[in-house]
């Protein structure tokens, strides 16, 4: 029995809530083939086609410099704020060809969607760039970027489904950012509250990705990971926090619970703080 184009719009973005990117691309592939001919421009197919795949590759771009893999990493970049781009111009374009109802609000929520999407490019090419400058980080000026970015994400429906993901992406992110601004401060609560809530959007962001698709590069696919490059780099700035968290407030931890606890709760975060501790005070 042929799909109605609200049932088919929903399962595709079922399948991209769920990170089965691949399977997303193949369903709507088969729709192409059988339903929504009359209904749909093929245009409209091929850009949801497109999009499925931008989706996979934006997870899969590593975004932690690197010298050996500099230029690997900024083709990545380059290839995806160009596909993402395209897109957003065949929409603009589609949307003055078309009088479905239905097809102009997804086109519309898709743009927005998009922007969005432009938008995170943007910030973590500036992450990068301070990183491989070793720089000084302004943690204020990050939290309000992502705040606009917030601002600009609001339930884009029919596509609310995917949007879960984009929020625990934010959520995690604004949280550690608050957390390295709470520590400049001093702040031990706000500190780690912060640290708390951001570690509980990436335990939800993650299991989005348990058990799903492989993943394309090198050593992640030999060690048969299956978190994304982007959510890999999210858990290595997660640790990176917990351990300046420690050693701001050691002291505090230390009487609060004991000496044992901190040094296993280093070792099973494998920080190495309670070692380069030790060392530190030798020295």
């Amino acid at each position: 029995m042929p799909k109605s184009q609200e049932e088919i719009v929903r399962l595709f973005f079922n399948y991209l809530s769920k990170s089965n990117y691949d399977e997303a691309k193949e369903f709507m592939e088969r729709q192409r083939l059988v339903f929504l001919n009359n209904a749909w421009p093929k245009a409209m197919f091929d850009i949801l086609c497109d999009f499925a795949l931008a989706e996979k590759n934006y997870y899969d771009t590593n975004f932690e410099p690197s010298k050996n893999k500099m230029l690997e990493r900024k083709e990545d970049e380059n290839y995806l704020d160009f596909v993402y781009k395209t897109l957003y111009q065949d929409l603009e374009k589609l949307q003055t060809e078309v009088d479905d109802n239905y097809v102009i609000k997804l086109i519309t929520t898709l743009l927005q969607f998009i922007s969005v999407r432009l938008q995170f490019l943007e910030l973590y090419d500036k992450l990068y760039e301070i990183g491989s400058l070793n720089s000084w980080i302004n943690f204020s000026e990050l939290s309000e970027t992502v705040e606009n970015i917030q601002n600009d994400l609001s339930n884009f429906s029919p596509i609310d489904q995917v949007l879960r993901i984009v929020r625990y992406e934010l959520d995690c992110i604004q949280h550690l950012f608050k957390c390295h601004e709470h520590l400049g401060e001093w702040s031990y609560f706000d500190s780690l509250i912060s640290l708390k809530e951001s570690s509980d959007a990436f335990i939800l962001w993650e299991k989005c990705y348990q058990n799903k698709e492989a993943w394309r590069f090198g050593s992640l696919f030999m060690s048969k990971s299956t978190l994304p490059p982007l959510l890999l780099w999210f858990k290595r700035f997660k640790h990176m926090t917990i351990s300046k968290f420690m050693l701001y407030f050691y002291g505090i931890l230390v009487r609060q619970s004991s000496l044992r606890e901190v040094k296993n709760t280093s070792e099973t975060k494998n920080l190495h703080f309670f070692t380069k501790m030790q060392q530190l005070k030798q020295k």
